[in-house]
């Protein structure tokens, strides 16, 4: 026997509009979306090869498992999970109250504190992460080290600047390091040293560092004229 669709189609809008007039309880809210894209709310029962629909306002429908598309069970664990998360939604309300209040008062490890704590239940909000110091880059949140390293910037010595001139000043302190190890081993060997000597000294200098170090340190010396005088003594 075949289906008059019109008759049936006025029974799933009838059955729809009972089921917006008297809303189910919570914990019983199940729901039954057709394949027509219908949704029917009301206590669902699958018999056999019918899905069989308990409508609040007591009537009852049945469909065939072709018919319908999916089955949504609503149960106490999705209702306390539905409760909690409106919960947090009042309490990060609440908790960032306390921290701006804790702000104005001068209490700067609590207010951070609360912030945190308002991120935890709500972490798109958008003043606790900037007072965080966090920063929204191509949709996502990062810590301000994040940010920079993403856009090749970063932080060396309390100074933030692109990561080429980091590496160079970097590469400069070390340089000057070794300069002073260098300074305090000529120091070392030529302190005692004879004129003459100054070709096998030298030669022990070069051994040791590189000309880019001696190149630097020897003119540092020169510069200086109780150093410059020590230098061409032992060139004599």
């Amino acid at each position: 026997m075949k289906k008059n669709p019109l008759k049936f189609n006025l029974l799933i809008f009838f059955l729809f509009f009972l089921g917006i007039l008297c809303p189910f309880s919570p914990l019983l809210a199940d729901k039954i979306v057709l394949k027509d894209g219908t949704q029917l709310v009301g206590k669902v029962k699958k018999r056999g090869q019918y899905w069989i629909l308990e409508m609040p306002s007591g009537l009852v429908a049945k469909y065939s498992l072709q018919d319908v598309r999916r089955i949504e069970r609503e149960n106490l664990k999705n209702k306390g999970q539905k409760e909690k998360k409106q919960k947090g939604k009042k309490d990060w309300r609440k908790l960032y109250s306390l921290a701006l209040k804790a702000k104005q008062e001068g209490r700067r490890e609590e207010y951070r504190k609360l912030l945190k704590q308002v991120l935890i239940r709500n972490p798109h909000h958008y003043p606790s992460r900037m007072a965080l110091g966090y920063v929204k880059y191509q949709g996502k949140w990062l810590k301000k080290q994040e940010f920079l390293k993403k856009i090749g910037y970063t932080k060396w010595k309390g100074k933030v600047a692109p990561k080429e001139e980091i590496q160079k000043a970097q590469k400069e302190e070390k340089l000057r390091q070794k300069i002073r190890k260098a300074k305090l081993y000529f120091d070392q060997i030529f302190t005692n040293a004879k004129p003459g000597e100054w070709t096998y000294l030298s030669q022990k200098m070069e051994k040791r560092y590189s000309s880019e170090v001696l190149d630097s340190l020897y003119y540092k010396l020169l510069t200086n004229s109780s150093s410059k005088k020590r230098l061409f003594a032992l060139k004599e």
